[in-house]
């Protein structure tokens, strides 16, 4: 008998169906999350570097002059890199975070004009300061008009992470 109901079983069950799609789901689930998580901690390392070499560039305009602290930030085949001076280019981030400069031209207000553009292959802002650390120039590539302040925003799609430098600091 026992022979009998094990030739004839042929499929799954109900249950055994529901808990390989609970399983499943659960799984899905997490890798999501978990990938989330990773661009959202890459897109706030991405600032914090950014924020590094701002304060890097301010000190050594202090200490050296204006041309050896000027910031140059460029993109190059999908990477966004930071350089003070004639120094080394480092790395501020690459892959799928995307990066967009805001420029705020005319009083130090949201309501004046504002250019935003999204860093492309190619591009290049550079950002000076006085040797008394004071933000004096933030200019593009397209432009060199006469800007208060600028934001740099790193986003991953679903996260943003905003640097704000004013020129009056």
């Amino acid at each position: 008998m026992k022979d009998k109901l094990i030739r004839n079983n042929k499929g799954f069950s109900l249950i055994e169906m529901l808990i390989v799609i609970a399983i499943t789901t659960i799984l899905t689930v997490t890798a999501v999350i978990s990938i989330s998580t990773v661009n959202n901690a890459n897109a706030s390392k991405a600032a914090k570097k950014f924020e590094s070499l701002i304060n890097n560039a301010r000190a050594t305009s202090i200490a050296k002059g204006t041309e050896e602290g000027k910031l140059i930030i460029t993109k190059e085949h999908g990477k966004v890199y930071g350089q003070i001076g004639t120094g080394d280019k480092e790395l501020i981030c690459s892959g799928n975070i995307k990066v967009y400069f805001n420029q705020y031209i005319g009083t130090a207000s949201y309501s004046d004009r504002q250019m935003t553009s999204e860093m492309t292959d190619g591009a290049t802002h550079v950002i000076k300061f006085q040797t008394s650390g004071v933000a004096k120039d933030m200019t593009t590539d397209t432009t060199d008009l006469d800007v208060n302040f600028c934001k740099m925003i790193f986003s991953n799609g679903n996260r943003n992470v905003e640097v704000i430098l004013y020129r009056q600091t």
